[in-house]
């Protein structure tokens, strides 16, 4: 990300170069082998992209699901809810069908980054740049 968007900055290529030193004293190589918690839910089914983007985007579920990862209890548990109410007709990488549901997830979290990006002082900076040349 630094070659692309931030060009010759030595003061952000010695942050991230200090920034990967730190992590490497902390152990950061032999942490690396392990699987992170969070790739799945808690009877170590894999959690898809797809889930993760709904789940993001809905506070009804996340407050009706507090604990996405827990699959202890049938009521209460995202991953059984997905699968009746969502199932498995989703997007696979590859492409494929698409639900409604996944479809307003994405909108929602790519309207959220574009919010995001408005929000930066680069977009704003851009704009004004730009606004100069309009005139």
């Amino acid at each position: 990300m630094l070659n692309k968007y931030i060009g010759d900055s030595y003061i952000l290529r010695e942050l991230r170069d200090w920034y990967i030193k730190e992590c490497k004293k902390m152990g950061q190589d032999e942490l690396a082998k392990y699987p992170c918690v969070y790739n799945t839910y808690d009877n170590g089914e894999l959690i898809s992209n797809h889930e993760r983007i709904l789940y993001r985007s809905r506070l009804d579920l996340q407050q009706a699901f507090p604990n996405p990862f827990s699959t202890t209890d049938v009521d209460k548990s995202y991953h059984d809810w997905y699968r009746v109410n969502v199932g498995m007709n989703v997007i696979d990488d590859l492409g494929g069908e698409e639900t409604v549901e996944t479809l307003r997830a994405k909108v929602a979290e790519l309207t959220a980054e574009i919010q995001n990006m408005k929000r930066s002082r680069t977009w704003q900076y851009s704009q004004k740049i730009i606004s100069t040349f309009r005139k």
